[in-house]
């Protein structure tokens, strides 16, 4: 229990070291500080930390992000060593709810929660789905999958609709080259602007058979 504990606190203490410059960065990035509170966003002196809870609010991992000025080689985003994948948002998935998105990205979640729209992650991109996602994910009447194009892969579509068949997928397309920071922070979408994509997603399902159908015929 000391272990977790100690996580905790080092998650506040990340948070209260949160430099201005970079809460101005997230600022810019459709961040506000409500949110960079309810989360603790912090810093560790070199990149922005995401503190990652399991499914009882329980600080177990960190994530790090890199900062723009940061120009070290390196991927852009990385865990603790051995961390293994998590969803971020667990306490969407444990609250009885109607309506989820599911993106990818610890960032493009948080401008998401931002606006007021229920969301979660996974730290590894959706590379993976745990049995005990899957259960409280099927729980959900509307789970919508709000991916960029560039995300938008036949393997990604065809292991969402193995894992979440019941999910709909918004458009990419409509969200724009960059996904949901350029729908929301280039293009000036608002959360009814968002809604609107919502009611026109479509089944997970028939879009990967569709998919599918079309390769045969090539």
């Amino acid at each position: 229990m000391n272990y977790i504990y100690n996580h905790r606190d080092l998650a506040l203490a990340y948070h209260h070291r949160l430099p201005e410059r970079v809460r101005t960065y997230l600022a810019q990035r459709g961040i506000v500080d409500p949110i960079l509170c309810r989360y603790r966003i912090g810093w560790d002196g070199t990149r922005i930390v995401i503190p990652i809870t399991d499914k009882e609010r329980r600080v177990t991992f960190f994530r790090f992000v890199k900062e723009p000025q940061d120009e070290t080689s390196g991927p852009a985003v990385v865990s603790w060593p051995d961390a293994r994948p998590e969803v971020f948002g667990w306490e969407r998935l444990t609250a009885r709810r109607e309506g989820l998105v599911l993106c990818i990205g610890e960032l493009n979640r948080l401008l998401l929660e931002t606006y007021g729209i229920a969301s979660i992650t996974t730290t590894d991109g959706l590379a993976t789905f745990r049995e005990e996602w899957i259960r409280p994910l099927g729980q959900i009447e509307a789970l919508f999958v709000c991916i960029s194009v560039s995300e938008c892969t036949v393997e990604l579509l065809d292991r969402l609709t193995t894992a979440i068949p019941h999910a709909r997928l918004i458009a990419p397309e409509l969200l724009g080259a960059a996904g949901i920071a350029e729908f929301f922070l280039q293009r000036g979408g608002t959360r009814q602007d968002f809604d609107r994509l919502c009611s026109l997603a479509q089944p997970l399902l028939g879009l990967v058979v569709g998919s599918n159908d079309s390769d045969q015929h090539a």
